[in-house]
């Protein structure tokens, strides 16, 4: 039993650090992506950025929330 219990958090802690991992990535992104939008390449492009970079940030929101439990 013992064996099968350390398998198990061996994986939950994998499971975190991917998770960590994934808030790193997506945090970076969001960064990134607010200074191309704020150059004006063109209106267009610039709002599909700033659309991307609220999705990124809901991202962010749920890694945050999942990573506080």
């Amino acid at each position: 039993m013992r064996k099968v219990s350390g398998k198990v958090e061996d994986l939950q802690a994998r499971y975190v650090d991917n998770l960590r991992r994934a808030l790193d990535l997506e945090r970076k992104i969001a960064e990134r992506r607010n200074v191309v939008a704020d150059k004006e390449i063109d209106r267009q492009l610039a709002a599909e950025f700033k659309k991307h970079l609220k999705q990124t940030e809901g991202h962010i929101t749920r890694l945050e929330n999942l990573l506080s439990h």
